[in-house]
């Protein structure tokens, strides 16, 4: 029997500006990213995943390309080391089009 596999939800709640039209809840405060990043970690550490395997990460919020590209690459990392992952694992990461820029998303890629 296969067991059915499972999605992990990250959310990350930082925006540049709140959007009149957003009700996720979000944050201005960058400045605010190394503490979420620390408590993220530590809620990661935490979490027993049980007999779950996994097949999609999604890190959405506010607006998740506010984090550096080495930021969210640790954050898979540690996903990886902690979590079982069934390949191919999908990966997506919401990003606000009007920030999203080619120089400004080019440490974000597809890896096999």
């Amino acid at each position: 029997m296969i067991s059915p596999s499972a999605g992990i939800y990250v959310h990350v709640p930082f925006c540049v500006r709140k959007c009149a039209y957003c009700d996720f809840y979000s944050i201005t405060d960058l400045g605010l990213k190394p503490a979420f990043l620390s408590a993220l970690r530590a809620e990661i550490a935490a979490t027993a995943a049980g007999g779950l395997v996994f097949d999609t990460i999604h890190i959405g919020g506010g607006t998740p390309s506010t984090l550096e590209p080495g930021e969210v690459e640790a954050i898979l990392a540690l996903l990886a080391s902690k979590f079982r992952f069934e390949a191919p694992v999908e990966i997506t990461l919401e990003a606000n089009p009007g920030r999203s820029t080619g120089t400004g998303s080019k440490g974000f890629g597809r890896r096999a």
